[in-house]
């Protein structure tokens, strides 16, 4: 097949394809099983070794969490990813909020919650976790 008649065939076949896909803005979805089933063991770890693996994965993105003071998983997730509402605390007064979304492998990414309505993603749920830490903390 000479290189012209690659380029009629080819070209029109990837462009009906693309047509085809669906697409893939702000995806927000149920995440796959995989990812669940991860994140839910996750979740059935005792809170000082899930703040550890949470904490770690912040770490290794680039981000520093001294400690992570809330963190709960989201109902919904992205894409095929789980995702973690995690509120670090690195001094008295300095808090960052941030998405964590769980792979179904265990990878992580890592987004800032106040830079998620911008990516067009899943909102961070914070305040029922703020509310808990309060409830916690009046009771010491």
């Amino acid at each position: 097949m000479s290189g012209k008649n690659f380029i009629k065939i080819i070209l029109p076949l990837g462009m009906a394809l693309s047509l085809s896909l669906p697409s893939f803005e702000a995806a927000q979805a149920v995440p796959v099983a995989a990812s669940l089933a991860y994140s839910q063991r996750l979740q059935q770890l005792p809170e000082m070794q899930r703040s550890a693996v949470l904490r770690g994965a912040l770490n290794d993105s680039g981000y520093f969490c001294r400690r992570v003071a809330s963190a709960s998983p989201n109902k919904e997730g992205y894409d095929n990813l789980a995702m973690w509402s995690v509120r670090c605390q690195n001094d008295k007064t300095d808090f960052q909020d941030f998405a964590v979304f769980l792979g179904p492998d265990g990878s992580a990414q890592i987004r800032q919650c106040k830079d998620t309505q911008s990516l067009n993603l899943p909102a961070c749920h914070l305040s029922d976790t703020l509310e808990k830490d309060k409830t916690q903390k009046s009771k010491h």
